[in-house]
């Protein structure tokens, strides 16, 4: 498990409820996830924005490494959603992309999700727009140059996701 004081060869950008790092690697981007999870707190809410192949399964694998989850993070994309129980808070893993509405998602429980017990990292989340609560830390994808970097945007909406921002800088160090 990659423990917060290990400082990652991120070059940053801050800005008041921003952080922008560049990712060089796959490897780099779990680590950041790694390095985010035990900050993470019931109720936390991280839509993951950007395309195919941007890095955001890598993230939330990241995520489930830093978490201790025992078995393989995948990308839920026929289940719409996996749950990871793990010591620290349970981790839902959403991939919405075959989701054409909201509606839709109510079916698979989505209201519950949200704000619920666990953190929801939701991967293709515009479809939930609407339903997605201000209190959040949206995290944006982006490739940058080659085919291994990319540049990842963190922006915080609300009291709690400030306070996730600011504990993830002061851990990237």
């Amino acid at each position: 498990m990659v423990t917060m004081s290990e400082t990652l060869p991120y070059n940053r950008s801050v800005h008041t409820g921003q952080l922008v790092l560049q990712s060089a690697s796959a490897e780099e981007t779990m680590r950041l996830g790694a390095l985010l999870a035990p900050l993470l707190l019931p109720g936390d809410v991280l839509p993951l924005w950007g395309g195919f192949g941007v890095g955001k399964t890598t993230f939330v694998q990241g995520v489930g490494r830093g978490l201790g989850v025992e078995r393989p993070v995948v990308s839920p994309s026929f289940g719409l959603v996996n749950v990871y129980p793990n010591p620290h808070v349970p981790l839902y893993h959403l991939d919405l992309y075959r989701v054409s509405s909201a509606a839709e998602a109510e079916v698979f429980g989505v209201d519950e999700i949200l704000g619920g017990d666990g953190a929801a990292l939701i991967e293709w989340p515009s479809v939930l727009l609407p339903k997605l609560p201000s209190e959040r830390l949206d995290v944006y994808f982006e490739l940058a140059v080659g085919d291994e970097e990319r540049t990842i945007r963190f922006e915080a909406g609300g009291r709690r996701a400030v306070a996730l921002l600011d504990a993830l800088q002061a851990s990237v160090g």
